[in-house]
């Protein structure tokens, strides 16, 4: 030692011995050195400093195009991708597209189009336009090749999808329900026994979106539809409400304060209507920031 005195490591022990010796050593959970020579573990750091979890937050959009014609679709689509990058949307669920259902394509700019369900060969008129599409963008098309491409058409008006989206799934069902009147009814019940089917292959894992052209008046001011929803009801909306409450839905485009009255204005009674309507379960509903009218 630098005094000149001879001092041995048992000599040292000895000396220091009312001093606790503390080893700290990687991977393990007993106490680690800290300059202030505080007693702290892995357990109390965690609840000092606790980690944020990462969040994922994605746009998704429904229109109506009320039928695309054959010679129109390549620049539809180009306007689609635009449209979608325009407004950072990252899944547009499209109704009446008259699209075929080979039309699962995929452009330079890598998003990825899952066709709607009308057969290449028909005549497209105003009767056959009802066909249902997505679009998806690039980072969300990443995200469902990795998932296994997990991609479902029940009929033409109906069509699922489901993307991992992190520890979860994101489960879209993309509907569009006839016009009301009495020649539809037939046509209506039975989209709602698809819509029923796609409902209960929902998994525990899912978080769950029904979105779409509806054609449906739900009212407002109970549970299942906000305040802001619009007051008239019809048949339709009656039946649409019975699923919903069957499968605990809430209408999110009522629960929030509109800047446009409705999805669609009548040409000659100018009353605005909300044909478009997104439901997610009442668990799930604390997840989404926002649900506006927009016009695309």
């Amino acid at each position: 030692y630098p005094d000149g005195t001879e001092r041995t490591r048992m000599s040292d022990a000895e000396r220091h011995k009312d001093k606790p010796l503390r080893i700290a050593e990687i991977g393990d959970d007993a106490s680690n050195c800290y300059p202030d020579d505080t007693q702290r573990t892995r357990e109390t750091d965690a609840a000092r400093h606790p980690r944020t979890k990462k969040t994922h937050n994605f746009i998704i959009a429904t229109q109506n195009f009320n039928g695309i014609r054959k010679h129109d679709r390549e620049s539809v689509k180009e306007e689609m991708v635009l449209q979608m990058k325009r407004y950072n949307i990252d899944v547009l669920c499209c109704q009446e597209t008259s699209l075929p259902t080979t039309s699962d394509e995929r452009w330079d700019s890598e998003e990825i189009m899952l066709g709607g369900g009308i057969e290449e060969t028909r005549y497209v008129s105003k009767h056959s336009k009802a066909s249902n599409c997505f679009l998806l963008s690039k980072h969300m098309s990443t995200l469902f090749e990795k998932g296994g491409k997990q991609y479902k058409r029940h009929s033409r008006r109906l069509a699922t999808i489901r993307t991992p989206v992190g520890t979860q799934n994101l489960y879209i069902i993309n509907c569009h329900f006839p016009e009301s009147g009495q020649g539809k009814k037939r046509a209506r019940e039975a989209l709602h026994l698809q819509c029923e089917t796609a409902l209960q292959a929902k998994r525990d894992r899912d978080i769950l979106i029904v979105i779409g052209d509806f054609n449906a008046a739900l009212g407002n001011g109970d549970t299942m539809c906000g305040q802001h929803g619009l007051k008239r009801r019809n048949e339709e909306g009656d039946a649409l409400r019975m699923t919903a409450h069957t499968y605990d839905l809430r209408d999110l485009v009522t629960f929030e304060k509109q800047a446009f009255d409705g999805a669609w204005i009548h040409p000659q009674s100018k009353l605005s209507h909300q044909c478009d309507h997104v439901f997610m379960q009442a668990q799930e509903q604390h997840k989404v920031k926002k649900c506006i009218n927009a016009p695309m």
